[in-house]
């Protein structure tokens, strides 16, 4: 899959609105990188009839240079709002674009989409330039949700000559290149890419890696792994931290034009890049849901502050006038501390979620089962068993993907769930000699493709049959999986012939210990409970109650088909 869009910020500043002496401050202030300065020098006037249109520029600006795009998208509609109540076109469409890019970097493509149309309802013909970096975000918001078709109608009738008038043309051919890739145009995608580049200045290093790992993705497509190589060894030499994001691409096209070349070695280097990229993004992810619980609490310190202040101008007030005053304050403190309570909530059940994420990941791609499935190989290979080891490596580095792929998404299709599954049991069933045999069978009222579940609930329970189950048996393995519906709930039943659920409690060091992903997917469960706002249950059973050997699990997964 390419990077996503390169997305470069327009700053509209009026200087000739704004005080000379508060102007110089904010620009020095902002050249030295001390945003934060700014904003507590701006938010107290905000409010005032002192505060003018430029106010809101430098805010909207700083909030976005902090990364704050929530509160760079409170101010923008703050500001439209003004805007709007005095007919103001101008300041609509500043305000107006500024919120289309903050909802950008908050992923909101829909709100983006009408917030874009919003904009360009309000724009005269002869503004050309606006138009065309207007219709560059549509388009842009269009691929992002999935409506490429449109996205590549949109850039097809861009006008040109006012993307070169704006200097725009690196951003208009970066996107234009993933939008022909999207379509299958790779010759397009390549030659849009390759102008991007030739437009991006010489500090611009994040802009030419993204150019060079998306020649490379186009390249892989076409199975020329030794050009794709090229261009990633070019996007390796440029100066960037690597751990930009943007060499997530980079590292997942190195790996599989590695393995496809058969360089095993080089391949598993860079799966340990990606999970050390993934760990690193992971914790920036968690650290800026911290960061937006602490603008949450400041957020309620204002409001208390405020508070505080009208309470001091209403002791001046008629007694009745008062206590009137007091009651509705302790609604809007009530009010305001129970939205403060619930936001704490949500952000610590999001927090919990990502770090059961994480953890799971962890458990699923363990070095443990990297080691012994490049064991298995090494050892195909040296007996002679090429074709089947280049099978069972293209079985191996598609099952990476997927898992690295759905680990990212909270669902994915029943479909490319299964597909993980699938592939993980072909490759345990070769790593052990064919000791087992399994079968996957999906309800005919169930349109896999449109379900979406959460990932990686299934794959722990068939680990643990495979690791378990089937340790030192004497007979042929069987596990069967079993996907049906059941009064609207979404069954999943994992049937193995092993020793026993039983039989492994008693057998193990302390009892009743479970894996360390059953446990993971345990308090998953529970998470995935309240935020579907459906049952999510999990049994595990020993088939003794049924004069059998194994065991079976019954697994209710939340699902949508939306």
């Amino acid at each position: 899959m390419l990077a996503r869009f390169h997305f470069i910020l327009f700053l509209f500043v009026g200087f000739n609105c704004y005080s000379k002496d508060r102007e110089e401050i904010v620009i020095e202030l902002a050249a030295q990188g001390k945003f934060e300065p700014i904003v507590e020098g701006l938010v107290p006037i905000i409010d005032m009839p002192i505060c003018k249109p430029s106010d809101y520029v430098y805010l909207i600006y700083a909030y976005m240079a902090m990364g704050d795009f929530k509160n760079g998208l409170m101010y923008s509609e703050k500001w439209l709002h003004k805007s709007l109540e005095k007919n103001d076109t101008t300041n609509i469409i500043k305000a107006s674009r500024y919120k289309t890019e903050n909802l950008y970097f908050l992923k909101d493509f829909e709100g983006g989409i009408e917030s874009a149309q919003f904009t360009l309802r309000h724009y005269s013909e002869s503004d050309s330039m606006g138009i065309a970096y207007l219709n560059l975000l549509l388009g842009l918001f269009r691929h992002e949700n999935d409506e490429n078709e449109l996205a590549y109608e949109i850039y097809s009738k861009i006008d040109y000559d006012a993307i070169v008038a704006d200097r725009r043309q690196g951003e208009y051919f970066t996107n234009f290149a993933i939008i022909y890739a999207e379509k299958g145009d790779l010759d397009s995608s390549i030659y849009c890419t390759k102008q991007s580049l030739s437009f991006k200045a010489d500090g611009d290093n994040y802009g030419k890696v993204l150019c060079y790992s998306n020649l490379s993705s186009s390249y892989v497509e076409l199975n020329d792994f030794e050009t794709a190589l090229i261009y990633l060894d070019t996007a390796a030499r440029v100066e960037l931290d690597e751990n930009n994001p943007v060499y997530e691409l980079v590292f997942q096209n190195y790996y599989i034009a590695y393995s496809k070349l058969g360089m095993v070695d080089s391949a598993f280097v860079y799966v340990e890049k990606m999970k050390e990229l993934n760990n690193f993004l992971f914790q920036e992810s968690l650290n800026q849901e911290i960061q937006d619980l602490k603008n949450s609490y400041d957020r309620e310190d204002n409001l208390k502050t405020r508070i505080v202040l009208t309470s001091e101008e209403l002791e001046r007030s008629r007694e009745q006038i008062l206590i009137w005053i007091i009651i509705v304050l302790f609604v809007v403190i009530f009010g305001g501390s129970l939205l403060v309570y619930l936001r704490y909530k949500n952000l610590k059940t999001s927090r919990d979620y990502l770090l059961i994420n994480q953890q799971l990941l962890r458990s699923q791609i363990t070095p443990h089962f990297l080691f012994n499935s490049l064991a298995t190989i090494q050892g195909m290979i040296l007996s002679g068993k090429r074709e089947t080891a280049a099978n069972y490596l293209s079985k191996f580095s598609r099952l990476v993907r997927l898992i690295l792929q759905n680990s990212r998404h909270k669902v994915v299709s029943l479909d490319d769930e299964l597909e993980a599954i699938k592939n993980y049991l072909e490759l345990q069933k070769a790593r052990f000699s064919e000791a087992f045999d399994f079968l996957i069978e999906v309800g005919e009222n169930i349109n896999g493709e449109n379900t979406y579940i959460p990932p990686m609930l299934i794959q722990p329970f068939v680990e643990n049959a495979i690791d378990h189950g089937f340790k030192n048996i004497d007979r042929k393995g069987n596990l069967k999986i079993n996907i049906y519906l059941e009064k609207q709930s979404l069954i999943c039943q994992i049937i193995d012939n092993g020793i026993g659920v039983n039989t492994v409690s008693e057998a193990s060091i302390v009892p009743k210990k479970e894996s360390l992903s059953t446990t993971i997917t345990a308090e998953r469960m529970k998470l995935l409970a309240k935020e579907f706002k459906a049952k999510a249950d999990l049994v595990v059973f020993d088939r003794e109650k049924e004069n059998e050997q194994g065991t079976i699990v019954l697994l209710t997964i939340p699902y949508t088909n939306d």
